[in-house]
């Protein structure tokens, strides 16, 4: 086999795997994988191989789930739909307390936090067995 029939059976049988994802669009590559009967990372080179060529495009982003937002392919040429910002709970988590700080309510929930797991965690006298193998009470 020379290198020129080498050539020309990788790129039918790119072409072969880029047909068969064509066929299952739209979706997500996740639903593409699971449709065709294989891997996301086997996936990944067809759907890379047809956005480069301009013959798929993203038609909207799959945020419902968690993790980060899924790409939904769409066949035929086309704009890409902006990836969106990614919301970070750190964020809000960051300025619910801010908020909390300037009122002046947050140091009431912390005492109550601490006075609830106070209630909650203390440990009373333990018999005797019990304190013999695992030690008494702090």
């Amino acid at each position: 086999m020379t290198a020129a029939d080498v050539k020309r059976y990788t790129s039918a049988v790119a072409e072969a795997s880029n047909l068969r994802v064509l066929g299952c669009l739209p979706g997500r590559a996740c639903d593409i994988a699971k449709a065709l009967g294989s891997t996301q990372a086997v996936i990944w080179w067809p759907i890379h191989r047809l956005h480069k060529a301009g013959r798929i495009h993203v038609e909207g982003w799959d945020t419902s789930r968690r993790g980060p937002p899924a790409a939904i392919w769409h066949a035929g040429p086309g704009e890409d739909a902006p990836k969106p910002v990614p919301s970070r709970k750190a964020l809000s988590s960051r300025a619910y307390r801010r908020r909390l700080a300037e009122t002046g309510e947050l140091e009431d929930i912390r005492s109550r936090t601490r006075n609830r797991n106070a209630t909650l965690y203390h440990c009373g006298k333990r018999d005797p067995l019990t304190k013999a193998f695992f030690g008494g009470t702090k």
